[in-house]
Parts: C-alpha cells; structure tokens; sequence
C-alpha cells in the first residue's frame, strides 16, 4: 500500500473463541459473508464525475476474529455519501 494517512477502523469479535469451540467453521463464514454483504460492492466505490474513474472509498479484509476496513489515502479529506 502507498504510504500516506489512512482512515481505519478496526472491528473485532467478541467472543470469537466461544463461537469458533460451539459453531461450525462453515457457519461462521456464512455469518461473515452475510454482514460483508451488506457493504457490497467490495471494496466500496464510487464514480468520479466527468473522468468517470472509479475512486476507492473504503476496502476491507477479514482475518480470524478481526474485520479491518480502511480508507485510502487523499491529499484532502472530505465526507461523503453512500
């Protein structure tokens, strides 16, 4: 990744050891699946007017009990809009 200042917000899952010891792997993907879905596209993109470029807003990566998102980095932040 390019250096810079990056946004980042870092989710971990409570009780992962409980869950991993009483549920089935298969049914803990389809549950991460299910919550990553709902961010779809992957990774989160919008459309930059007149050069249409598209223009990453927010990636993500899951591993074990940690979902990472982040976004990369801009010369100037600003908020935008889903």
């Amino acid at each position: 990744m390019p250096s810079g200042k990056y946004l980042i917000a870092m989710c971990d899952v409570l009780g992962f050891t409980n869950l991993v010891s009483a549920t089935p792997l298969d049914e803990i993907y389809k549950r991460y699946m299910a919550l990553l879905t709902q961010l779809e596209p992957n990774p989160l993109f919008r459309i930059r007017p007149v050069t249409y470029e598209r223009e990453i807003i927010l990636d993500r990566v899951v591993f074990s009990d940690t979902i990472l998102c982040w976004r990369p980095p801009a010369r100037r932040w600003r908020s935008f809009r889903l």
